[in-house]
């Protein structure tokens, strides 16, 4: 069973050693197959099993960790950039870019992953760049209630994706703001109207 084998994976994570003797590219394709299969699932607005909840936050876990030592194995680095997990997270965090809405937890272990794969490896950073992950990232740069911390890895993210990739640096420097979203309510009920001009928030007070 499936369940069975990302556990027996959980489990062998616990072991000392470096990540090529953990885990084999061949259980890090299988598990990126496995992490599709349930995202179609949700695009497919399948109302996932407990099993399958539990399996793909196990998964999600295992993703985290094995990622934030990747880079001390080039095999399994490249073998993850090869197998587009990048795109898949993307693909996943597009669907639904509501805060407050969707599984709880999911965003914030998707952007951990992103943020953690782009760390020191050039061929990520600019696949996410050019998938439109940038974007995606700053827009999930803020307080979440139902993904505590997504703010931070989302700027851990950035981080990572604009170190030593002067590509990157210079798209976000060319970002400009489009419109003004989550207006604080304690400016509506002053009737402050928060607005977008020549690139620049400007508040405008209530006309007497």
């Amino acid at each position: 069973m499936a369940s069975e084998r990302i556990h027996s994976f959980a489990q062998q994570e616990q072991r000392p050693g470096v990540v090529s003797d953990i885990i084999s590219l061949t259980d890090v394709h299988f598990m990126i197959a496995l992490l599709a299969h349930l995202f179609r699932c949700i695009e497919k607005q399948t109302e996932l099993s407990e099993n399958r909840t539990q399996g793909l936050f196990v998964l999600l876990d295992l993703f985290g960790d094995l990622t934030s030592c990747v880079s001390d194995c080039p095999t399994i680095q490249n073998g993850i950039f090869e197998a587009n997990l990048s795109l898949l997270c993307i693909d996943m965090l597009r669907s639904d870019d509501k805060p407050g809405e969707g599984i709880k937890g999911l965003k914030v272990n998707l952007v951990r992953i992103l943020g953690n794969i782009s760390y020191k490896h050039f061929p990520t950073q600019e696949q996410i760049r050019t998938a439109g992950g940038i974007e995606i990232l700053l827009s999930h740069s803020k307080i979440d209630p139902t993904n505590e911390y997504i703010k931070e890895w989302s700027v851990l993210a950035i981080r990572n994706l604009c170190d030593n990739n002067e590509a990157n640096q210079n798209f976000i420097q060319s970002l400009q703001p489009q419109e003004v979203v989550d207006i604080p309510n304690e400016l509506t009920a002053a009737g402050i109207q928060c607005e977008i001009e020549d690139g620049k928030l400007k508040y405008k007070a209530p006309q007497k």
